[in-house]
């Protein structure tokens, strides 16, 4: 990537629609008594023009239809780390039960929910997982263990958790198998 560093640092906020400069104060409010490379990437921060701010956020629905509309992907399970993977499983399953369906919308949005729920949900809980490891609850102390044992754990141990995370991942991932047929 160039001459360029990428840091990603993630933190719990219950604050929602903040404007730029207040995501900056509130980061800057977080990070600022860490250790490390903290301090530096908080300085190089305000005075970046690329400086990026995302939110890691769930949906989460009783119900992914209503009449004669069906919400897919996104709109219906948002899920980090697995979103494209479940909308592109959503959609395929949504238009073989559509097919199966003949014209019953109804039977086809049931059929649709009832045969990804638990695919979903298992995906929902990896990120939930994922995001308990990513984001802090704000505790300083919780934040520098973290930071601290990045240093010191053995390459190995962390390549270890690596695996562990992504095996995790390809077992939820291939959870659901899908009939090729008709298509």
């Amino acid at each position: 990537m160039g001459d360029h560093s990428y840091a990603c640092l993630a933190f719990k906020s219950d604050q929602d629609n903040l404007t730029s400069e207040k995501r900056q104060l509130v980061f800057e409010e977080k990070f600022r008594n860490l250790g490390w490379e903290v301090p530096r990437f908080v300085s190089e921060m305000k005075s970046s023009e690329s400086c990026y701010f995302n939110t890691i956020a769930q949906v989460r629905m009783a119900k992914w239809s209503k009449g004669g509309v069906a919400l897919v992907g996104d709109a219906a399970h948002a899920a980090s780390g697995m979103g494209t993977s479940l909308a592109i499983v959503g959609a395929y399953v949504l238009a073989k039960e559509i097919e199966r369906g003949g014209g019953d919308y109804s039977l086809a949005f049931e059929r649709y929910e009832s045969r990804i729920r638990d695919f979903v949900e298992k995906g929902q809980e990896l990120a939930d997982s994922n995001h308990q490891l990513l984001a802090s609850d704000g505790s300083s102390m919780k934040m520098m263990a973290q930071l601290y044992l990045m240093k010191v754990l053995p390459r190995r141990f962390i390549q270890y958790i690596t695996e562990r995370g992504r095996k995790q991942m390809r077992r939820v991932a291939n959870g659901l198998v899908l009939e090729s047929e008709g298509f």
